[in-house]
């Protein structure tokens, strides 16, 4: 990317430092602690990583606004707001599987500015700013061509407490009439391949806004459309209930879906 801003330069040191930990930590014996519910988990991975990252923001900018999954909102009265995931994909980690990342946001006022998302097992850092593209590592990110929904793998996420009985229901529908669906518990990974080109489409509904802030971002930038569930084009980025896709016809096949089931 030419030119990024001081901003996104410090906020791939800071994932990528957070990324470092949590690498060092997976297939360890850890302690874990239930938050929400028995799938809601946190370790000292999570809780390591969040306390460097934040000692890295709060460094070069100490008077940003933080939105931190574990440690909470420090409120500093600013327009910018960082959102922290220092681990996304908790439950992944705890059970072995190498399927988790740190995804770092910044919001200046409602609009969502930058990005980034790190794998510290594959060593893939997806970035984005608004304008700019959005790249892994130092390579431009271009979404699927792929136009159809047989051919298409689509994943889908819902929160904890919010949002099953849609999801399962579009998953029974979808199941049938695609390549594969994906639910890999790892939002933010989860944007990420979509704009890679790896998948074709994602339904999102009621995850927490540090699970998609950051991809919901990289994915835009990579040429993902994304609307509300029934169809309307997006101009809010922290709305939580939205359908991402390549940009073909697959986005309104699963639009008409899932206006079919009446929720």
């Amino acid at each position: 990317m030419q030119n990024p801003s001081p901003e996104l330069i410090v906020m791939r040191q800071a994932v990528e430092r957070g990324g470092e930990i949590v690498a060092d930590l997976f297939d360890a014996i850890l302690q874990i602690t239930e938050k929400t519910s028995a799938a809601d988990l946190r370790t000292q991975a999570d809780i390591q990583s969040e306390n460097i990252i934040l000692e890295i923001l709060k460094k070069d900018f100490p008077a940003y606004n933080i939105l931190a999954e574990e440690s909470g909102h420090y409120d500093n009265n600013s327009e910018y707001t960082f959102i922290i995931d220092p681990l996304d994909g908790t439950h992944n980690f705890v059970l072995g599987i190498p399927i988790f990342t740190i995804s770092l946001a910044l919001k200046k006022g409602n609009q969502i500015i930058a990005g980034v998302v790190h794998n510290p097992i594959l060593k893939h850092t997806y970035y984005a700013e608004t304008g700019k593209g959005a790249y892994r590592n130092e390579f431009p990110l271009k979404i699927s061509t792929t136009s159809s929904l047989s051919r298409a793998t689509i994943s889908c996420n819902r929160g904890y407490h919010q949002g099953a009985e849609l999801i399962d229901a579009v998953k029974i529908k979808l199941t049938p009439k695609t390549t594969r669906i994906l639910t890999n518990w790892s939002p933010a990974h989860d944007y990420c391949l979509l704009a890679a080109g790896k998948t074709e489409c994602m339904i999102s509904n009621k995850t927490e806004i540090h699970d998609f802030a950051a991809g919901k971002l990289i994915a835009r930038e990579a040429g993902a459309r994304i609307t509300d569930l029934a169809g309307n084009e997006e101009t809010d980025m922290t709305n939580d209930q939205f359908i991402m896709s390549n940009n073909t016809g697959i986005h309104d096949e699963v639009v008409t879906l899932i206006k079919n089931l009446h929720f």
